[in-house]
């Protein structure tokens, strides 16, 4: 049967990368990014420069990347956030693997096949910095983008919602610092319990919708392939074989 990958991950670091971009970009750290083209080289110029603008007007930006390859811990610019992801750990509670189903859109059903078990999913957030300041400005942006716990919208969303939104919680704080560099580093852990791991999966058969439920067919054929006991004391009586599976009838109707 096929399936898709699950796209948990991506969503989760979007997620984060996101609450943390609105922070920086609201206190003019940073630039959004979704207002460049940075496939071409006019837009990748455009932003560099505005980059250039918010470094003399505040004294430095901060950009905020995902870790990309086993490099990304080397030559660093400062300043600057990284997500880095730690990974799925077992979660603490169930789900209910019955299967249940879901309209097609065409009239008919498929069935999906639930998750069991949820995961826990763990990620650290870099800040990197050359001065006291650079760390003091880096630490609130992370405190007000995310604190010690709350609700993150789920990307690409950018309010939370009466429902689906994910819960997050801080696990720990510690330094990281890169002397040789030159590089002041603290590390913010996090954790986000309870999410699936991998996606549901959808069977490929298509189960037809139910048209006409029609009583008197399903009794008319009921009858035809039983015995009728009349008793004048008591209602009709329709005995099918099963002494524990009698159908009564009201004569008086």
């Amino acid at each position: 049967m096929p399936f898709n990958l699950s796209p948990t991950q991506l969503i989760l670091d979007r997620s984060i990368e996101a609450a943390l971009r609105r922070v920086a970009v609201d206190q003019g750290y940073s630039l959004s990014r979704a207002t460049y083209d940075l496939t071409t080289e006019a837009g990748q110029n455009l932003y560099n420069a505005d980059i250039k603008a918010i470094q003399t007007n505040k004294g430095f930006a901060v950009e905020i990347f995902g870790h990309s390859n086993q490099q990304y811990k080397a030559n660093k610019q400062v300043a600057r956030i990284t997500i880095d992801p730690y990974g799925f750990m077992p979660g603490d509670i169930g789900n209910d693997p019955s299967p249940y189903h879901v309209s097609n859109g065409s009239g008919g059903f498929t069935k999906v096949n639930a998750i069991s078990k949820f995961s826990d999913y763990e990620v650290n957030i870099y800040i990197s910095c050359n001065t006291a300041e650079q760390v003091r400005t880096l630490t609130a942006l992370v405190s007000h983008a995310l604190g010690k716990r709350g609700y993150l919208p789920k990307w690409p969303l950018t309010v939370k919602q009466v429902s689906g939104n994910f819960f997050y919680e801080q696990m720990d704080i510690y330094d990281d610092s890169d002397i040789a560099e030159g590089v002041i580093e603290k590390v913010f852990r996090y954790r986000l319990p309870e999410v699936f791991e991998i996606a549901e999966e959808e069977d490929d058969v298509v189960i037809a919708a139910i048209n006409q439920i029609d009583l008197d067919l399903v009794v008319n054929q009921l009858i035809a392939g039983t015995t009728i006991i009349t008793n004048d004391s008591f209602d009709t009586i329709i005995d099918n074989g099963d002494p524990y599976d009698l159908i009564f009838i009201d004569n008086e109707e």
